[in-house]
Parts: C-alpha cells; structure tokens; sequence
C-alpha cells in the first residue's frame, strides 16, 4: 500500500499577551522606558521635549506626559509605531536615514521605546500631529485588551483623526499620556530619573538644540530644565579625540592641545604570535576595533582641602556622588547602564586598589565617551538596548583605550599634588609646623606639656614609619628584581625539561649516542645558566644586605646585562658600556645590582614596545668624576616629568607599578648619593640618567 502524505499550512499568530510580556520584560524599570521614549522625541526631530509626573504617589490617578514639539505623524506611521510590534517604521528604506531637521541619526531602529509605555502603566493615549497637516491623530491603548485570551490580530484599536485640539502651536508633535501607573513613583525614582536625564545627553558637540523639560509637583525640587552644573568645579579636565590607530590630541585644563599615543606602549595591543609577543621587535601593533571616539574626563579630589578648593558644598557634592562614573555616548545619547551607580565597567575602584596613590577611583571622576553609528560600527546594542555587546576585541579595544586616556588625568594630577605638597612643606615638617601654631595660642605649664606630649608621640610614630618604609622598600625591590629573574628561571627550566625529554625518548628509541651526547652537553649548558642565575640572586637575600664591599662598577653593569640577555636579544637592543675612567665603590653589591637591574628594565620596557629603529642602551662610567651616565634612543621623558619619575607608584606604563626608579633614587640616597635625568641631547635621545656616586661623602653603610 503506497503512503500518504499531507501537508497542512498553518501561520504562526502571537498572542496579544505578547504585547504586555515585552513591555514589562524587556523594559528593566521605569526610568529606563521614559528615557526610551525622551528617545523616540530626539528621533523626531523635537527641539524641547516636556515630562510631566502628576500625581505620581497614587497609582490610580497618576499620570505621566510626554510632550515634543518634533515632526509628528499622521495616522498611517502612527498605526505603523504602535500597532505592528516588532515593525521599525524608522529604517523602511533598509538603511539609517537621517532626520530631516537636525539630521539625526535614529536612537530607536530597534523599536523597542513603544514597549516602555506598558511598562509604566495600563492606559495608553498618543496624540500626534505632522507638520503642515490640517489634522490630528488620537490613538487609545488599554493593557486589558491584550491580557484576554485573544490573538494580536483579533485586537481592534482605532485611530482617531480630529480638527487640532491640543497641538496647535507649534502645529506639529506628539504626546503621549500614560494612565493608571504600574508602580508608584517615590522620591528616589524620581531623583533617578532626574540623573539619568541629565546624563542622558552627551556634553560633546551640539546635537540639535535638543532641550529636556521635567515637571513633578510631587517634588518640585527635582524639576525645571535637566542640566549638570559640577563640571565647571573639577579641578583636572581632559578632553580628547582618539583616533582610528589609537593616537589622542587632548587638551589638559584647556592648555595647548598635544597629542600622544595610546596604543604603543600598550601590551595589550601588540601583536601576539602563537601566545607570545611579537616575534619582530617593538613595533607590531594592532589597530583597534572600536574606532575613533572621544572621551571627556573631570577629575576631583575627594579630601576635604580638595573638595573646599574646587568650592563643592553640599548640593554640588551630593551631585558629584549620583553622577560620578564614566558614561558612554552614540551620536549625543547616553548607553546604560555605563557610569550608574553600581556600574564600573572600567574596574576603576580595582586599578585604584592596586596603585592607590596615582589611580582614580570611580566616585572621584565624572566622565563622557562618545561614540557613532557611522564610526563605530562594530560597537553594537544588546538587543535589549542597554549595554554595548562586550564579546569580542572592539568593546575591549574601546575600554583598554579609554582607561590609558583617563591615565593622561591621572599623572597630570599627581605632578600637580605633588608640587603643591612639596610646597607645603619646603619650610619644615607640616605637622610639627601645626603643632607649635597652636603651642603658641596657649600659656601655662599643663597646655605645654600636653603640645610636648603629642609632638614626642608624633616624632616616634614618624621613626616608626621611616624603619618600615625602608623595609618595605627593600622587600620591594627584592621583589621586582626577583621577579624577572624567576620569569628567566622559569624559561630556562622549560628549555631544560625539554632538552631531559628528549633525551628520554631517545634513550628509548635508540641506544645510538651522537644526538644523545649533544643534548647532554646543551642539558648541561642550561643547568649551568641556572646555576649563574641563582648566583647573581644570592647578594639580594635578606641576610646579604647590610654587607658592603669594594664593588667594579662596569663589571656589575656586565653582570646585569648577561642576566637580561634574552630580553635584549629579543628587542634586538644593542648595549655598550664605555668606561673612560674606572669607578670602584664601597657599598652593597645587591644595592647595585638592583639599580643597575631597575634602569635596564625600565630601558628594555621602552625600547620594545616603541619603533624605535636601531634600539641601542649606552653606560657611560667616569666620563666625569666618579659619575655613570644611562641612556637610551627610546621615547625619551617630558620634562614635566622629569621629578616625577622617582616619586613612589608614579608611571606612565600601561601596566606600571612605578616603583623602579623610586628604589634606583632611594638607594643611592641612603649611600648619600644622587640621580637625575639629564636633557635628551646629553647623549642618546631618549632619556639619560646621571648618577653621581660621590665617594667624599659616602658615610653610611647602607
């Protein structure tokens, strides 16, 4: 018997539940689905756009008004918006078109704003008018008729056109009312829709006059026009544009405009070959994938002379508290949740903890990143339009880049706390200063020798902390330097461990001894680089660091540069040491190979992350009296920062510590001795370091 077959066709026909379910689902709060339709109003065109909460604290008979003045629609688009779920009237042509007026690009392609109105409450009422027609259109909703068990397509809603009644001047908008509301609306809703209204629009250019109304009776406070009014009190600012290969031009505090890049000098965007960096030397670096964009940054400090200096009371503070955080922007409109309350998509409070005394934290900055849909094609909505899709390099890129903007704030800020503190401080000890002021606004044995009592306890305190500081430097150093010697250690026993491994299976395979006798010998050779490692490790022990010993300074340099040798191999660095006289010192020998071991770190760091062609590092040792020059051909040191350098924790690496040239500097101090950076033209024309070993005064033992 032949089988049968038959084919049924059936349409798939969504429930009108499916209305309500998208709006209450898809729309997280309230405050995002009025921010979602103040978006709709920018798409038309609107210049002003009004938001008024009546009655709020009652569900029942609360209301909340959108008005614009945009282009308006007539009853054909107003049908296509609101009653064909899913339709994006905006993008019919099959691309973004820009508005008319203000040649916009649309926020709302996605079509999701018309959903926000369920979110906020059961009644729905839209009344719209286009330019130039004789006519309105009236459009009512009600929650109820999709909460029955019927199909969309069984939901009769009728369209209303009318002899203008509401817009009549101008004579073209819309507005929307929302009736019997969802949630009742507190104070604290509104204070957040207040911020996040303000923070909607982007600070950066002018995107259409566009002007933001709110209007609550209930909290008169919170009304009138959405402004921010902080920025003009931040004491740091950057403002800047990034270009398409990672290169900013920024203005610091409205000085000079200068430019820098932020993607050499950046491990992150070099070039990676089979899980190691870059086989060709310092130079391979991959474009971004965001694109250009621009960032705005105003910084404070948050202690109470900062906050007083920048004039913030208490209204001014409590704003910076709701708004602090970095935001990011497509074509004027804010992308949430970046820069919210919870939100620190830039880990800003974890690099604070990290480096405490240069790095910002999140509550300390208010910032802006601007985006476009025309240039920044690959930074894409969620499809529930809060967020950027972060999966991927171009999201990456774009937080790696932004984050070394915010560090060009972060260094101009210390150099400016530094200068002012060591200001306050030129003429003796701060606080022993403060303590004799107010010794001398009191008379009498007992006041005297309460003042007396507290200096003495300060002065101990103060020899405490120098005896920890400096265990906590030498620790310090031992741990950077016994860093890079464990990361040689570890590749030379992997080399090692392979070499063994192989002549295991040969010595299975074969009894035949000619391979097996040349891996013995390199086994033997590797073994034997470790054994010189560990050798060189030994002065920097704890138990090694108070012995002294007249030490060869241009065989330590050797020294050190064998230990890095597979470093400067790889930056294909050429190293000379000229001694035109010879310096022999009484000191450590861990000190010195320490600062010698700081310095050609810091020079190798910088040669191979830069394109530096010919990369070459020159020692000169006693071209003047008991002096050692250092010098490289890299980026060199502005000289604004030539000072800060040595400070402790200051950097300009992406990934820094900047702890290096605070040792290099502290141990020649203890020894009595000095450091400075010498001008580009001294001999190389990167940066030069002259150290000035003068013997005459060396009376300490370190």
């Amino acid at each position: 018997m032949a089988e049968k077959t038959s084919v049924v066709k059936k349409h798939l026909r969504p429930k009108a539940r499916l209305f309500t379910i998208l709006g209450q689902q898809l729309i997280s709060n309230e405050v995002i689905a009025v921010i979602e339709l103040v978006k709709n109003s920018y798409d038309a065109d609107a210049s002003k756009v009004s938001i008024r909460l009546d009655n709020i604290r009652d569900k029942q008979e609360g209301k909340i008004e959108i008005v614009d003045d945009g282009t308006g629609m007539d009853g054909d688009t107003l049908a296509r918006a609101w009653l064909e779920p899913a339709t994006n009237f905006k993008t019919l042509s099959g691309k973004k078109e820009l508005s008319p007026r203000f040649k916009r690009l649309p926020l709302g392609e996605k079509g999701v704003g018309r959903f926000a109105t369920d979110k906020l409450g059961e009644q729905l009422e839209v009344v719209t008018r286009k330019s130039n027609n004789e006519t309105e259109s009236l459009l009512k909703l009600q929650s109820e008729w999709f909460e029955a068990d019927k199909y969309l397509d069984e939901i009769d809603a009728e369209i209303i056109s009318r002899t203008p009644a509401e817009i009549i001047q101008p004579p073209h908008g819309t507005i929307i009312r929302i009736g019997a509301l969802r949630a009742v609306w507190k104070e604290k809703m509104v204070e957040r829709l207040h911020f996040g209204l303000g923070r909607l629009l982007s600070p950066f250019a002018d995107i259409g006059n566009f002007e933001i109304q709110l209007d609550c009776p209930d909290f008169p406070l919170l009304s009138g026009k959405i402004t921010n009014p902080i920025y003009a009190k931040a004491p740091y600012k950057v403002k800047g544009r990034i270009d398409e290969n990672g290169k900013i031009g920024f203005y610091y505090n409205e000085d000079d405009l200068r430019y820098d890049s932020l993607v050499e000098a950046n491990p992150y965007f070099e070039v990676k070959e089979n899980g190691r960096g870059s086989s060709k030397r310092g130079g391979d670096y991959r474009k971004p994938e965001c694109g250009p964009f621009k960032v705005q940054f105003y910084v404070w400090d948050l202690d109470i002379a900062g906050l007083k200096r920048a004039e913030m009371d208490k209204v001014a503070k409590d704003l910076l508290k709701q708004t602090s955080g970095v935001s990011i922007y497509r074509n004027g409109f804010r992308i949430m949740p970046y820069g919210e309350m919870g939100d620190d998509w830039l880990d800003l409070n974890q690099r604070r903890v990290n480096n405490p005394t240069l790095n910002l934290s999140k509550n300390q900055i208010i910032g802006f990143v601007e985006i476009t849909q025309e240039e920044n094609p690959k930074l894409q909505d969620k499809t529930n339009r809060e967020g950027l899709i972060e999966e991927g390099d171009a999201f990456s890129d774009l937080r790696a880049l932004t984050v070394a903007a915010l560090s060009l704030v972060e260094v101009r800020r210390y150099s400016s706390r530094t200068a002012a503190r060591k200001k306050r401080t030129i003429a003796e000890d701060i606080v022993i200063h403060r303590i004799n002021e107010g010794r001398a606004h009191f008379t009498g044995s007992a006041a005297q020798h309460v003042f007396d009592a507290i200096q003495n306890a300060y002065l101990e305190k103060k020899k405490e902390f120098e005896t920890n500081r400096e265990l906590l430097i030498q620790l310090a150093g031992i741990g950077l330097t016994a860093e890079r010697l464990t990361h040689e250690f570890q590749r030379t026993t992997i080399s090692l461990q392979k070499e063994v491994r192989d002549i295991k299976n040969e010595l299975r395979a074969s009894k035949y001894e000619g391979p097996l006798t040349q891996m013995t010998e390199a086994a033997a050779s590797h073994i034997e680089v470790l054994q010189s490692i560990l050798a060189t490790m030994e002065p920097l022990y704890y138990t090694q660091r108070k012995k002294t010993q007249p030490l060869n300074i241009r065989a330590v340099v050797e020294d050190v540069v064998r230990l890095f040798k597979r470093g400067i191999d790889e930056a294909s660095i050429q190293v000379s040491i000229k001694a035109e006289a010879e310096i022999v010192v009484q000191m450590n020998r861990g000190h010195l190979l320490q600062l010698f071991s700081n310095l050609l770190d810091n020079s190798i760091y910088w040669l191979s992350t830069r394109k530096i062609d010919e990369p070459r590092i020159l020692v000169v040792i006693g071209r003047e009296k008991d002096t050692v020059l250092f010098s490289d051909n890299g980026p060199g040191i502005q000289d604004e920062y030539k000072d800060l350098v040595f400070e402790p924790f200051f950097t300009t690496k992406a990934d820094g510590r900047g702890l290096g040239l605070y040792i290099v500097r502290d141990i020649l101090l203890s020894y009595k001795w000095d450091v400075t950076v010498e001008p580009k033209s001294k001999l190389l024309p990167g940066a030069t370091f002259k150290l000035r070993f003068n013997q005459s005064t060396n009376t300490s033992n370190a």
